[in-house]
């Protein structure tokens, strides 16, 4: 408990970082539910082709918009926990280095949540939207981890991937608490996604949404700013596990 209480103590040292990604999460959730409102369908009407289309566009906004957030935010954290070997000094460069990688794994994962609620038929065909769901989940658990690890190598390359996510696997217990992170923020997901649960085919109110929404995402937003955190004293414990080794040689 004391590795979580470590992580959480540098998020709230760190609030501006969590303020940041909260604030960039917040308005994103609220243009976008304002903006799509207008066109959306009935309670008994079929979603136009235009809508759809529109829904995507918002769908694909919202992830880039996160994206920009959690590189700033991520970027604040760990320069301030890992001070001042993380060489990454700027938000700007922060920007050019990671913000794709994180655009890719939220488009990733939420792709696959969202095809998961596709209609492929019913009998055999129902097991397509099990497999997009857990796929869906597995990539979402991991996404914080994983581009933390490759965030606290200071950069994005295939050819040093496998020592980007080696401390992962070098420290099971740490990284089991670190999936146990993002594990709770699915959950809550899901809690504040109950809530919104009215008459099969009723769409809840506007203000339901901008509220619940708001809710979710500052537990969403508290949670990854949790886990980058402890993700990133796991690769210092492991820099200096390593670099102890290297000295007994």
């Amino acid at each position: 408990m004391q590795y979580l209480r470590e992580a959480a103590q540098d998020v709230q040292r760190n609030l501006s970082a969590f303020g940041f990604y909260a604030a960039v999460f917040s308005v994103a959730h609220i243009a976008l539910t304002l903006g799509i409102a207008p066109f959306e369908p009935g309670q008994d009407e079929t979603a136009t082709r235009a809508f759809q289309i529109l829904d995507i566009v918002a769908f694909l906004a919202f992830i880039h918009v996160a994206a920009y957030g959690q590189t700033v935010a991520f970027s604040r954290l760990g320069r301030e926990i890992d001070k001042p070997l993380w060489k990454v000094r700027t938000d700007g460069e922060a920007l050019k280095r990671f913000f794709m990688m994180w655009a890719l794994m939220n488009l990733t994962a939420n792709g696959l949540l969202r095809l998961s609620s596709s209609d492929f038929g019913s009998g055999d065909a129902v097991a397509i939207n099990v497999m997009l769901l857990f796929a869906g989940l597995a990539a979402f658990v991991a996404c914080v981890p994983v581009g933390a690890c490759i965030m606290f190598t200071g950069q994005v390359s295939s050819r040093i991937i496998g020592e980007s996510l080696a401390p992962l696997s070098r420290h099971p217990a740490r990284t089991g608490t670190i999936l146990l992170i993002m594990l709770a923020e699915v959950l809550a997901v899901f809690f504040f996604l109950s809530l919104l649960a009215g008459e099969e085919g009723a769409m809840p109110s506007l203000p339901a949404r901008l509220g619940v929404g708001l809710a979710s995402g500052l537990v969403q937003v508290y949670l990854e700013c949790l886990a980058l955190a402890a993700t990133w004293h796991l690769c210092m414990i492991d820099r200096e596990t390593v670099d102890e080794i290297d000295l007994d040689f």
